[in-house]
């Protein structure tokens, strides 16, 4: 007899499995329902005429996506130029109308960052320097052969994967950020896409962030530091394979030397995607501000956009 449930697809039996143990909030239903609850809200957003405008657009590009002298770059140019053409005039109307378009930066809701957060607001460590943050993974066997190595589905490689997630954080910290330096190279794994991605970001005061994600990372680690005047906030690990999530505060005395040390463990299931959910609600009553916003990601993905258009030959 086959083993149970190995008739069912992976992703759908560990979907299955997080919801017998109870560690996964964000089932399928609840990613459905706000899916369609930020349709409604562009549709609210953007009106009637936005999104005639956009179905108009995809519509040509899949007819041109489909021709069978199409190449992978040439789905990815035309996948950003749906996104400048008609995201662009989206936040504009956003700003006009004042309407939440929530995104979904789940990471800023994890406890350690939450914690970090709070302390640097309340310049804890003084006036924020600089960031440097790590993320990454080895993938498993047949990685290569998966979706995210498909480039007209994906849209890249480990930048707009892990990276995007360390981009966000560093403009959370520090504030607006753009690119010094990007590279995206291939180590590893064999396909379109990259499996490394190297940032230099820089900001007003001189700020910085200096960001590494990799496919290559073969124990799981996620390591954001951020260093300020007058201390240190490290955050390591995410849970399960990343390690237990901790947060440790090193406050620098005046007489310098070895810095008083604190450190917070959160050794639960990981509750980020039903926070960030809780706050979409929140937003749209009225009884808090959206986390992570469509400001976000244009700002986000205009960096990602900067690397992969920097590292063109």
């Amino acid at each position: 007899m086959a083993e149970q449930g190995k008739d069912q697809k992976p992703t759908q039996r560990r979907l299955n499995k997080a919801r017998e143990d109870g560690n996964y909030p964000s089932a399928k239903e609840f990613v459905s329902a706000l899916q369609f609850m930020i349709f409604l809200g562009l549709l609210g957003t953007g009106g009637a005429r936005w999104f005639a405008g956009f179905q108009k657009t995809a519509r040509s590009l899949f007819t041109v996506g489909f021709k069978q002298d199409v190449t992978a770059e040439d789905v990815t140019h035309m996948a950003w130029q749906l996104f400048w053409n008609h995201f662009a005039p989206l936040l504009a109307a956003v700003k006009k109308h004042k309407r939440i378009v929530k995104v979904g930066f789940n990471h800023r809701f994890h406890p350690a960052i939450m914690h970090a957060k709070q302390l640097a607001d309340e310049a804890a460590i003084g006036p924020l320097l600089f960031i440097r943050g790590r993320y990454g993974h080895g993938g498993r066997i047949g990685y290569e052969k998966e979706w995210r190595f498909e480039k007209e589905i994906s849209g890249g490689g480990e930048l707009i994967d892990q990276g995007s997630h360390l981009i966000d954080l560093s403009r959370w910290f520090l504030g607006d950020l753009s690119l010094a330096y990007g590279a995206v190279p291939r180590y590893f794994w064999p396909g379109q896409v990259e499996d490394n991605c190297f940032l230099a970001l820089t900001g007003a005061q001189n700020k910085m962030a200096w960001l590494h994600a990799s496919w290559t990372e073969w124990k799981n680690q996620f390591s954001l530091e951020i260093m300020g005047r007058d201390g240190k906030l490290t955050i390591d690990g995410l849970g399960g394979s990343y390690g237990t999530e901790r947060l440790t505060y090193h406050r620098m005395l005046p007489q310098m030397g070895p810095p008083e040390t604190t450190a917070w463990e959160y050794p639960f299931p990981d509750r980020s995607f039903a926070d960030e959910f809780e706050n979409f609600v929140a937003a749209i009553e009225g009884r808090a501000k959206a986390i992570g916003d469509i400001e976000d990601a244009y700002a986000n993905l205009a960096i990602i956009q900067a690397v992969y258009e920097q590292a063109k030959p």
